[in-house]
């Protein structure tokens, strides 16, 4: 496995019925500073649409900045990307909370590869209708 490939863990929420937070899922992403030099060079940056619409900063020289950083918000956002359209849920804008983890060793095909990130789903807390597709 290649050491430049990080690991991390993105609980994802939502706000419940009664305002308070929900766990919709927790994903594990897989990245690299390949992945993150792959998204800013896409005609769809996540990075990029991110940080310049949210944040009014330059995400080339964010990911320059904060190398580790840019690979945790991309890992979290491309999670949260996957769990909206899995699940069918409105989840918030902002990237779902990230924990650096160690390789998980063993933990089967990625449910989507993209642009260098896997993801793979530890646990999902909703009906996941994506998963009687197939998809």
């Amino acid at each position: 496995m290649n050491n430049q490939q990080k690991y991390w863990e993105h609980t994802i929420y939502r706000t419940g019925n009664r305002g308070e937070p929900e766990i919709v899922a927790v994903y594990i992403s897989q990245t690299s500073p390949a992945a993150v030099q792959a998204d800013l060079a896409s005609d769809y940056s996540h990075l990029r649409d991110y940080l310049e619409r949210f944040f009014r900063c330059s995400a080339d020289q964010y990911a320059k900045d904060h190398a580790l950083r840019a690979e945790a918000l991309l890992g979290a956002m491309s999670a949260s990307l996957d769990c909206s359209l899995r699940t069918g849920l409105w989840l918030p804008v902002e990237p779902p909370p990230s924990k650096h983890i160690p390789d998980p060793g063993d933990i089967g095909k990625p449910i989507k590869s993209k642009g260098g990130v896997n993801l793979w789903i530890k646990d999902t807390k909703v009906h996941d209708p994506a998963s009687e597709l197939g998809i």
